[in-house]
């Protein structure tokens, strides 16, 4: 949905003075793209949520999260323990005909032409929460989303006062729940035969990362397809070689605890974030957030920019009345 936003992180990395910045065009492909094969990381509407509590939602419940967490430990250890726990589980038993169903709460960046709310400033940022429902059948390239998006939260008041005495809210669609319904959907993610061998898997995905242009360091690169891959992953030899291959990674924090283990890996490239992520001890990617680590663009430093809070994903026979 909404594809006429610009990827932030392309946008400020522009800003900041990327040489070949994406054109308008590719960035509204890529958008599409994102959409049509329902990848959750926003990661994604009949209710209109307020302001405040729609976008603390799944900052608050991350960091309940983390505060149930105990300090660092080994990180192969920890994680080899969790590898092991998601082999033992049961697969995901999927009947033909049935459909495999997510459910995600975010919050997003948001970054738009301060000429969008008739300001004289380049650019303006906001966080936009969004309840994301998705239903994936496989065998037949079918996928339905449900996205509802609720109210923002800004920065500064300025910002929010252009923004709701403009067209901001139905920009962005505030309120509204978007279904959207695709056939014959390859996912280059959910679709993929991914190795189940830890260097086999590594290569594989260093192969698809290749195809892209990122100014990231390899070990974020790879940590944020890993992420990816184990959001949609109902397999759980795949659940744990992905582990295994996040535990080879230059994390900067491992934190072991009674639901599973929470992780942190920091990309210092322009502006610098850190990732993390929650993996419960079934090899379950359950949270994930980005957090903004020195200010810019308005955005103090120590932000919480985007999070994301994954249902494990359950299959269901029918899909609900449009």
């Amino acid at each position: 949905m909404n594809d006429h936003i610009d990827d932030p992180f392309a946008v400020l990395r522009r800003l900041a003075g990327d040489p070949q910045p994406p054109s308008d065009t590719e960035k509204r492909a890529l958008a599409q793209l994102q959409d049509a094969i329902a990848r959750e990381t926003r990661p994604p509407r009949r209710v209109r949520w307020g302001a405040v509590a729609a976008a603390t939602i799944a900052v608050a419940a991350i960091a309940a999260v983390a505060v149930a967490f105990l300090a660092p430990v080994p990180s192969a250890a920890t994680l080899d323990e969790v590898a092991r726990a998601a082999r033992q589980a049961a697969p995901l038993e999927v009947p033909t005909g049935s459909f495999i169903y997510q459910h995600t709460e975010s919050v997003d960046l948001v970054v738009r032409p301060g000429s969008d709310f008739g300001l004289d400033v380049e650019t303006v940022a906001y966080l936009l929460p969004s309840r994301r429902e998705t239903w994936r059948q496989s065998e037949s390239g079918f996928v339905r989303t449900a996205t509802t998006v609720g109210e923002p939260t800004f920065f500064d008041a300025a910002t929010q006062a252009a923004y709701e005495q403009g067209n901001g809210p139905s920009m962005d669609q505030v309120g509204e729940t978007i279904v959207e319904q695709f056939t014959n959907v390859v996912d280059p993610i959910a679709d993929t035969d991914w190795p189940t061998d830890p260097k086999a898997l590594r290569a594989a995905m260093e192969q698809a990362l290749a195809r892209g242009a990122d100014d990231r360091s390899l070990d974020v690169q790879l940590f944020d397809l890993a992420l990816d891959i184990l959001h949609t992953a109902t397999d759980p030899q795949l659940k744990a070689t992905l582990i295994e291959v996040i535990a080879d990674l230059d994390l900067d924090q491992v934190a072991a605890g009674p639901e599973g283990v929470a992780l942190a890996i920091t990309d210092p490239s322009p502006p610098p974030t850190r990732l993390t992520a929650t993996i419960s001890k079934d090899g379950t990617l359950t949270a994930a957030s980005v957090i903004w680590l020195q200010p810019a663009f308005g955005i103090p430093a120590d932000t919480t920019i985007a999070t994301a809070l994954h249902q494990p994903p359950v299959v269901v026979e029918q899909l609900p009345d449009r």
